[in-house]
């Protein structure tokens, strides 16, 4: 990350409003920041304080009531319609939290859906579809349809749609909200390469606190406004022994569980309410403890 570069994304006194009848509701109040080449920004707030509308703001799928918003120097509040999608397709890449994969196409029809538009040829844009499925993990599975796929297989393929025109700037809003946490990881692991290995500018938008770690800086916002920025400086070493951590609880879960499964089907009872019986055992026993 480059911070004395010129801004990829900027953004100046960016305000949103949304009218209701006779009654404005203010989603975005006077927004300002800049995201510079290769430095990964997460966007963490509650659901409702304007993240996804910011984020759709510097999409160019909203326009700002006012206010500046610049890409790569371009101030989109300039372009017209046909300018914005073009934009859209050359500039940036997005992933959003439902996949919005094409149901009736196979995995590779889809991510190369972009390249179509753009007019490339066939074979040039399933060949860079079929790579970017690899990169992905799914290599094994080009010819199935989105429906044959597990959600975050789905999402693995939005994010290489998201990558075909080769953009290097990907905004991702709540791209693990459709996903277990497990495959949450796995997920975030990609942009986290993507990242660090491809160099590819981020913003990603999420309400979890888990994944603050990932990023070089975090925007925390409320009530349609930047309340906070805050600059980590974590080194690749402290993201693995965070991954590892989660994956040891993880995996201690899991053989606490599979310890009472085992001791509910020698008692012959119902191993759920065993779970119930013993998780309010502990409850009380640390109530007990507390008060002590």
């Amino acid at each position: 990350m480059t911070r004395n570069s010129t801004p990829v994304i900027e953004l100046k006194n960016v305000t949103k409003e949304f009218f209701l009848g006779k009654n404005v509701l203010h989603a975005l109040k006077n927004i300002d920041f800049s995201v510079h080449p290769g430095e990964y920004v997460i966007l963490f707030g509650p659901s409702g304080c304007g993240k996804s509308t910011l984020l759709n703001v510097i999409a160019g799928l909203e326009p700002p009531t006012k206010g500046v918003v610049r890409i790569r120097g371009e101030d989109l509040t300039h372009l017209s319609m046909s300018q914005l999608a073009r934009h859209r397709r050359e500039k940036i890449g997005i992933v959003f939290q439902q996949f919005n994969l094409l149901k009736t196409m196979n995995i590779v029809n889809n991510v190369a859906l972009p390249e179509l538009f753009r007019g490339v040829r066939r074979s040039t844009r399933q060949h860079r579809a079929k790579e970017l499925l690899r990169e992905v993990g799914l290599g094994e599975y080009y010819s199935h349809r989105p429906a044959e796929l597990s959600g975050g297989q789905q999402q693995r393929v939005a994010i290489a749609r998201a990558l075909v025109n080769n953009p290097w700037i990907l905004l991702a809003d709540e791209p693990t909200g459709n996903v277990d946490s497990a495959t949450a990881e796995e997920i975030m692991a990609i942009f986290h390469d993507l990242n660090r290995k491809s160099k590819r500018t981020i913003l990603l938008v999420t309400h979890n606190p888990d994944y603050l770690h990932y990023g070089d800086r975090v925007l925390y916002m409320r009530d349609g406004e930047i309340i906070k920025s805050i600059e980590q400086q974590r080194s690749e070493k402290e993201i693995q022994d965070v991954r590892l951590t989660r994956e040891a609880r993880k995996l201690a879960r899991e053989s606490r569980r599979s310890e009472l499964d085992a001791q509910a089907r020698a008692l012959h009872i119902n191993p759920k309410e065993f779970h119930q019986e013993v998780d309010l055992a502990r409850e009380i026993l640390m109530r007990k403890r507390t008060k002590k």
